[in-house]
């Protein structure tokens, strides 16, 4: 998840309590990138709701565990 972030924020100092309100350029162009990074880099697909749910690191992480995919 560091790596998603340092590539899409330029911030790897990051927990689960990280969230677009610790992370000035998580914007919404910002969390566009975000989703589009993640979908490439797990190979899943996001609903709007899912989109607009994922706003700390730990609700990301919830999700992708959730698909069998993040440890």
């Amino acid at each position: 998840m560091k790596k998603i972030f340092l590539e899409v924020f330029d911030c790897a100092d990051i927990n689960i309590y990280t969230s677009v309100e610790d992370i000035d350029a998580w914007d919404s162009m910002g969390h566009m990138n975000l989703i589009v990074t993640l979908e490439e880099e797990f190979g899943v697909e996001f609903d709007f709701s899912e989109i607009v749910g994922l706003t700390c690191v730990g609700k990301i992480e919830h999700f992708l565990k959730e698909k069998g995919i993040f440890e």
